[in-house]
């Protein structure tokens, strides 16, 4: 489950562009995108798996409340979004989908 998971994060954050340069924040501890399709933050979502008792896992075929909602509304009031990937600035061995950002952290 795990490994499906960390290959969505990568290939969403493959599709979605070079994060905000903030290399003047000398504290920053993440990397943010700003309006980011809501159908490609949607599919990351709807992608993921989740253990049987988490409040996102479908409740009827593959979908749940959450993303019924979520796609009800892209169009209207979710259609872009805001992403930001913390971390923290003294790890030295990145999880793979960092390391796809060609970032050293």
């Amino acid at each position: 489950m795990n490994e499906k998971n960390i290959g969505l994060v990568s290939d969403f954050l493959g599709g979605i562009g070079a994060p905000l340069d903030e290399a003047s924040d000398s504290d920053a501890t993440r990397f943010v995108w700003r309006a980011v399709p809501g159908s490609a933050v949607h599919k990351l979502v709807k992608g993921f798996q989740f253990g049987p008792n988490e409040h996102l896992t479908p409740i009827q075929g593959s979908s749940s409340l959450f993303l019924d909602y979520f796609g009800d509304r892209i169009e209207r009031d979710l259609g872009e979004w805001d992403v930001a990937l913390p971390y923290l600035s003294n790890i030295s061995d990145a999880p793979a989908p960092i390391a796809a950002l060609g970032r050293t952290i």
